[in-house]
């Protein structure tokens, strides 16, 4: 009896083994394994190797992998998985707090699948072309804070344009970008052109004066948040040109709360859930109106503005209409002159003179 005892836990044991050299065997250190997911939390000291041991062999059904905190550095020119290696069905990978400082059309190579990629918290300083190309389901892309601190603001804006208008990936899957903490002052007008999808784009906590954007571009976007930027004023065309916007966040912003800023207040206050974040969104000026929320405010002074615009319409009526009377008295007085036909007719006139009976 105790020898068969001791067989079956000796089997068991085997078994145990065995399942566990399918997924733990091959697990890098530091990472948790199993059959579906591999996590590598704080991985401080692991390098871009850590990704060679997570072979679709031993890990047929991967679908989420998480590595952050490592220190991955250059990741160019190279698949991440090693040459030719694909992960057919690996939908989620979060590669955040990476200190990844560039990426090329190399890197991702293997990630044929994913749908959810996060590449947030990192320190990027070149990214090299097309670097999404493989990409051709993803629906939520997250590069929040991902570039370091040596890249100029001006070439951040030219990275994000060659990342997506110059891709040959249509990203016909794309349906939310976050894009949040990255100090933007700008945005190229194409940049987001190629994304007929796009659902939603966040590009809160950045430094925009303005969110440029060409015609016919983001025809699908409804979700745009705004909040934590530079805007002190948001035109109508951002209605106008979007035309299924139906939620905009522009709170925490220093806005100037007058007549041109009114029209599009009276927008977003057609529509309680049209504007997120009401009671953070408030006047930065006038003094008059600082601090006041924006949706509480009765009088943009758009009244006096309208007074001059009409008294300066009152007066260049009256300026033309003086200018055409002017031409037209002038013109009736001209008319009435008298024809002379030339120096001999008039000789012949002065010869004759006035009979006298």
């Amino acid at each position: 009896m105790r020898l068969l005892s001791a067989v079956v836990l000796a089997t068991a044991a085997l078994q145990l083994n065995a399942q566990r050299s399918q997924f733990e065997v091959d697990c890098p250190r530091v990472c948790r394994c199993n059959k579906t997911s591999i996590e590598c939390i704080a991985a401080h000291a692991q390098r871009s190797n850590i990704f060679l041991r997570m072979r679709p062999e031993a890990y047929p059904d991967l679908d989420t992998l998480v590595v952050t905190g490592a220190s991955l550095g250059d990741l160019t020119a190279s698949n991440l998985f090693g040459e030719r290696v694909t992960h057919r069905i690996l939908s989620l990978v979060n590669l955040s707090d990476n200190a990844i400082s560039a990426f090329d059309s190399a890197t991702f190579e293997g990630l044929t699948a994913v749908e959810y990629f996060y590449l947030n918290g990192n320190a990027l300083t070149t990214v090299g072309e097309d670097p999404f190309r493989w990409n051709k389901r993803l629906r939520v892309l997250d590069i929040s804070n991902i570039f370091a601190r040596s890249v100029t603001l001006a070439e951040r804006s030219k990275i994000l344009w060659r990342m997506f208008a110059k891709s040959s990936n249509e990203f016909i899957n794309l349906q939310e970008i976050i894009i949040r903490g990255n100090s933007l002052v700008s945005l190229q007008p194409e940049t987001f052109c190629k994304l007929q999808g796009l659902i939603r784009l966040h590009l809160t906590d950045n430094k925009l004066t303005s969110f440029a954007f060409n015609d016919g571009c983001l025809p699908s976007l409804k979700v745009l948040d705004l909040s934590q930027n530079q805007l002190v004023t948001v035109p109508m065309r951002l209605w106008d040109g979007l035309p299924v916007l139906n939620t905009i966040d522009i709170s925490s912003n220093p806005l100037r709360c007058d007549c041109a800023l009114a029209p599009f207040i009276e927008r977003l206050s057609e529509s309680a859930s049209s504007s997120l974040n009401q009671g953070r969104t408030t006047c930065a000026s006038p003094a008059s109106r600082k601090g006041h929320n924006v949706f509480d405010v009765e009088d943009f002074g758009c009244s006096s503005h309208h007074r001059i615009l009409i008294f300066t319409l009152i007066l260049l009526v009256l300026s033309a209409a003086f200018i055409l009377t002017r031409a037209y008295l002038g013109h009736v007085k001209f008319i009435h002159l008298p024809f002379v036909a030339g120096y001999s007719k008039l000789s012949e006139n002065e010869g004759t003179g006035p009979q006298f009976v």
